[in-house]
């Protein structure tokens, strides 16, 4: 599925596609998630980008970043961090190649917590999680 089509299948809007690593709406976040950079050996499955993420260098002053930033403080202040997810496949550098929207109905019901965060850099740790 294209990236953009995927956020719109969960009911979100890209501002602008080519830049974006998330989306707001009156629903919640969408976060993208690497399928590279997720922990698929633990349970619950779990990405931090401090650990997978690459060097912060490489993305921390992108508009991406920026935005993405603001998203997670408005999940965690008015969502207690819950978050919906596509998943990405492909490469930070090489774009990306498919994106599969994350379905809690399809995935046992877990659904994606923001479990910390780092604001200045942007660094965050999510999980998935069982919905409560």
């Amino acid at each position: 599925m294209k990236y953009g089509e995927a956020f719109s299948k969960l009911g979100y809007k890209l501002e602008v596609p080519r830049t974006d690593w998330s989306a707001k709406s009156a629903q919640g976040v969408c976060l993208t998630l690497w399928r590279s950079e997720i922990d698929w050996t633990v349970k619950p499955l779990a990405m931090d980008t401090r650990l997978r993420g690459g060097r912060l260098e490489e993305w921390e002053l992108k508009p991406g970043n920026t935005k993405r930033r603001a998203h997670i403080v408005h999940a965690l202040e008015h969502h207690a961090g819950w978050i919906d997810a596509i998943i990405v496949d492909g490469t930070s550098k090489g774009g990306v190649e498919k994106a599969t929207p994350w379905n809690p109905e399809e995935r046992q019901g877990l659904r994606w917590q923001i479990v910390d965060f780092e604001a200045g850099s942007g660094h965050f740790c999510v999980k998935a999680l069982p919905l409560s």
